[in-house]
């Protein structure tokens, strides 16, 4: 595994490498292209100076053939150019020499405008253009002109050199610059990430540490710092609630058995009759033991893979009508009005005895948190692609600070801590993982003091993963 800033760092300097490398490629090219382009228009260019001189000398001077050689300012003129020039007439002799001893007798089958080579010996090597010499419009000779082979190239090459000594010394300030900005922005970028990580770290060993503040302006750090902070959150929340669900579970368990044990010892030391009243009192509590260890059986399946629907198609019209039937007088005896609001024809597929279970959940929690003279609400509605069901009462409500919680196992608000309101706050939990069981969803919106509406949604077609 190699370390980011590393990586950042050697990201860094292979584009700058490369940059350099390209911009060195490109100018070594046009170079090639351009400045040999130039060389030549300037050679024509002189060549084309050098023509229109002598054409002038004729000209004025009426002269051709071996007198050229004595045209004043001619050899001075040659001489300032650069270069050499030899003269021809028809018959290809030599008539001018610009150099001491003359080139020599080129001959006239190289054609006008082509290129030739001379060599003397420790003479510096040309390259020699010809062009017609002409007078009032009729070719009267030869002129050739002639330029050192090496000297445009070496010119050439000495700009070349130049040019690369430059991109050789910018690709090495490149890489120092790379380098450099390397370790800033390694800086930059990364430190927020290194306290990300020592903040993960410090979370593993103790959930309840306080986190290093992380200041950055990049977005996915910054959502990432969040997330690290989030996450510590929501595993303190859990570390409480399984430190709430052991004391909670001890707490169901413990007064019952003692309750139980109390009673058995007195009746066996013979304090107390076992009477019929007593030993009744006893079977509840076995009873109440039995119930809890049951839901908690039940909701460990339903929490487990090996929870299996009985899917069919149900009316659920009907259902909840039948349900609102056989509570109504037990609501009645309580003084609760039960209502109901259900629209008729309403059918989906789910497990009957599972969804009756969870509606069964609800209306118990309903009935145990609404005082006398109070309402329930039981109401079906439908929409495109699911079933809304609500059951609404004007109850005691419940807290802010417990809503996240109501559907944690074991978890009982203020207003049902004490044991006469029964249950062990397990109900629904069960109820939840019913419905998402189905690929339904339940949520809770209550008041306190104003009363508690439960709504589930399940889908009308259950569809497999």
């Amino acid at each position: 595994m190699i370390p980011i800033n590393k990586q950042l760092r050697k990201y860094f300097v292979a584009v700058a490498v490369a940059a350099v490398l390209v911009i060195f490629v490109l100018s070594n090219l046009g170079v090639f292209i351009f400045f040999n382009n130039y060389v030549k228009e300037s050679t024509l260019k002189s060549d084309q100076k050098i023509l229109e001189y002598i054409q002038d000398l004729l000209d004025a001077d009426d002269q051709a053939g071996t007198e050229m050689a004595t045209v004043p300012g001619l050899r001075q003129f040659i001489r300032g150019e650069g270069v050499e020039v030899n003269i021809y007439d028809l018959a290809g002799r030599l008539v001018f020499a610009s150099s001491a001893g003359g080139h020599g007798h080129k001959g006239m089958g190289r054609g006008m405008g082509m290129m030739g080579q001379g060599n003397e010996s420790g003479a510096v090597e040309l390259v020699f253009r010809s062009y017609p010499l002409q007078v009032d419009g009729e070719q009267v000779g030869t002129v050739e002109i002639g330029r050192p082979k090496n000297i445009l190239a070496s010119e050439d090459r000495t700009f070349v050199l130049t040019m690369n000594a430059v991109f050789l010394l910018a690709l090495v300030l490149a890489l120092a610059v790379a380098v450099v900005i390397s370790k800033y922005v390694a800086a930059k970028f990364l430190n927020p990430l290194y306290l990300v990580r020592n903040n993960i770290l410090a979370i593993k060993k103790d959930p309840f540490v306080k986190l290093q503040s992380v200041i950055t302006k990049t977005e996915e750090i910054q959502q990432l710092a969040q997330a690290t902070e989030d996450l510590a959150q929501t595993i303190k929340d859990q570390e409480n609630l399984r430190k709430r669900l052991t004391s909670d579970i001890a707490h169901e368990l413990r007064t019952p058995l003692a309750t139980l044990q109390s009673h058995l010892e007195a009746m066996i030391d013979g304090v107390w009759e076992p009477t019929t009243e007593r030993l009744s009192f006893c079977n509840d509590e076995v009873i109440r033991l039995t119930g809890l260890i049951k839901n908690l059986n039940e909701l460990s399946v339903l929490e487990s893979e090996a929870n299996k629907l009985q899917i069919t198609e149900i009316n659920l019209s009907g259902l909840m009508e039948e349900l609102c039937t056989n509570y109504r007088l037990i609501f009645a005896e309580k003084e609760i009005e039960l209502l109901q609001e259900i629209e008729p024809g309403v059918v989906i597929q789910a497990d009957k005895d599972r969804l009756r279970q969870v509606l069964v959940n609800i209306l118990a929690n309903a009935y145990k948190y609404t005082a006398a003279n109070g309402r329930v609400t039981v109401r079906l509605l439908t929409e495109p692609e699911v079933a809304v069901l609500e059951v609404q009462d004007t109850g005691v409500g419940i807290a802010s600070k417990d809503l996240p919680y109501i559907f944690e196992r074991f978890y009982r608000g203020d207003r049902s801590r004490s044991r006469e309101s029964g249950g062990a706050g397990i109900g629904l939990t069960i109820a939840k993982a019913l419905v998402e069981a189905h690929k339904g969803t339940i949520r809770v919106e209550s008041e306190l003091g104003k009363g508690t509406v439960v709504q589930i949604k399940l889908p009308k077609q259950q569809h497999s993963k």
